[in-house]
């Protein structure tokens, strides 16, 4: 078993590409990536979100 950590991505995730993060090639289920803080790819910047954080 395997366990990577990374920081905050702040919607930047070309940390995740093979060519820098090439363990992701051998991670299987029993693996680990843990990423601290708000992960920020569930967000789309559409209008209802704006108009909620507004």
């Amino acid at each position: 078993m395997a366990t990577f950590i990374t920081g905050d991505t702040h919607g930047d995730f070309r940390r995740f590409k093979e060519e820098i993060f090439y363990e992701q090639a051998e991670l299987t289920k029993d693996d680990c990536v843990i990423c601290c803080g708000d992960l920020g790819g569930v967000w789309d910047g559409g209008d209802e979100e704006q108009g909620q954080l507004d």
